[in-house]
């Protein structure tokens, strides 16, 4: 997978080819640059809403 930089001029132009690789290669993906947890999978995501406390470890919640 190549690197998924949310903020990168190529994910914003065509952002869903990167989704579906997150979703198949890595759901919860730490984005260097961005400084973020990237969360792709809807089942995660909603793990992580309703547990504040455990996402709060990775310094905050992921990001949506």
């Amino acid at each position: 997978m190549q690197p998924y930089e949310p903020f990168s001029e190529a994910v914003r132009e065509d952002p869903y080819p990167y989704y579906a690789a997150l979703r198949d290669e890595a759901p919860v993906y730490w984005a260097e640059e961005a400084q973020a947890w990237c969360v792709s999978r809807y089942d995660d995501v909603l793990f992580d809403l309703r547990n504040p406390e455990i996402s709060q470890r990775f310094g905050g919640h992921f990001h949506r």
